[in-house]
């Protein structure tokens, strides 16, 4: 998840699921809407290395989010809207396409990019096998070309700058937040860093020590119907150590790398 604003606008950036990646940006802009630009004129609009493909007017009406959706709120009425879909060729092997959502009603616009690169809905690197200059893409190039570019696409909608941009990421998006701090700090006036999944080479190491410790031995392999017998692990076995000094909790968690020990731990018996 990502967010942006703009001077008199504010931008949110959120990373859709799927096939979608990485970043959706909200801009909410001060004054009237009378000087937004017919959806016409963007189609027509010259961006460095950015060509529009579409600009679509969406009639008022409730907006239905996709389903399944942990979205509290399953529809929202955003009013006339208008959609911009563009497509950045920085290289000859780099596509990064984005969309750009102004809501005049609501004074604020929306930004989602693929982070340069489609795939399954399950994780997949297939994209990234001989294609150096998509893995650049996917690792900050698209990110902060779509911020660049959607605000180009904005002040020619809406005649104006925006006066704010924040940006809020979350797991891989946590990622594109420290690399848009480090490498474009001039992108956003804030940046929220959740759970950032950095540090590649430890983290990925460590996804494979766990499926390498769940599936090289088969001892360690914990079965579907076995996993009600885990029920209250954590619960049962944490130890808190308090620290005298700095009055700080340290809690402890027990490692198992055998399905035995797991049994033991929780004192049942095996499932079969």
């Amino acid at each position: 998840m990502h967010a942006l604003s703009l001077g008199s606008a504010d931008l949110t950036m959120r990373t859709p699921r799927k096939l979608w990646f990485a970043a959706v940006f909200a801009i909410a802009f001060l004054g009237s809407a009378a000087a937004q630009k017919p959806r016409e004129s963007l189609t027509q609009l010259k961006l460095d290395k950015t060509t529009i493909t579409a600009a679509t007017l969406i009639p008022a009406g409730w907006f239905k989010f996709p389903q399944p959706t942990t979205i509290a709120t399953p529809s929202v009425d955003l009013g006339a809207h208008c959609r911009v879909e563009a497509v950045v060729r920085l290289t000859s092997d780099s596509e990064i396409s984005l969309k750009s959502g102004c809501l005049p009603a609501r004074g604020h616009a929306t930004a989602a990019t693929d982070d340069g690169h489609t795939g399954p809905d399950r994780p997949d690197a297939s994209w990234a096998r001989g294609h150096p200059e998509k893995i650049i893409d996917f690792g900050y190039r698209a990110v902060h070309q779509t911020a660049v570019q959607s605000k180009a696409i904005l002040n020619a909608f809406y005649g104006k700058n925006p006066t704010r941009g924040y940006f809020d990421g979350c797991s891989d998006g946590g990622r594109e937040a420290l690399m848009e701090a480090q490498r474009f700090p001039k992108d956003f006036d804030g940046i929220i860093v959740g759970a950032p999944a950095n540090y590649w080479i430890h983290l990925f190491a460590g996804f494979i020590w766990n499926e390498k410790a769940l599936m090289h031995d088969p001892a360690s392999w914990i079965a579907p119907n076995k996993l009600p017998a885990t029920d209250g692990l954590y619960c049962s076995r944490l130890e808190w150590n308090s620290d005298s000094v700095s009055d700080k909790a340290v809690m402890r968690v027990p490692i198992f790398t055998r399905w035995e020990d797991v049994l033991v731990s929780t004192g049942r018996a095996p499932t079969s």
